[in-house]
């Protein structure tokens, strides 16, 4: 389960244990399709920059408050 202190923040980062608010939004350039410019949206933790993170559930938290 997660740890208490993430309480408050909608996303938890599994590389550094983080938790934060909104993830970063960075769009990449990925050439062409059909004549239009394609773009490609990934989303990152600021802290870190990791792609590896979940949104954080009330239920994460209901065996540590025992």
């Amino acid at each position: 389960m997660l740890d208490l202190n993430l309480r408050g923040f909608q996303f938890v980062c599994h590389s550094c244990g983080n938790g934060f608010d909104e993830p970063e939004k960075v769009q990449e350039d990925r050439g062409e399709f059909w004549g239009m410019p394609a773009y490609e949206e990934m989303w990152y933790c600021p802290c870190c920059g990791s792609e590896d993170f979940d949104e954080i559930q009330d239920s994460d938290f209901e065996e540590d408050e025992q």
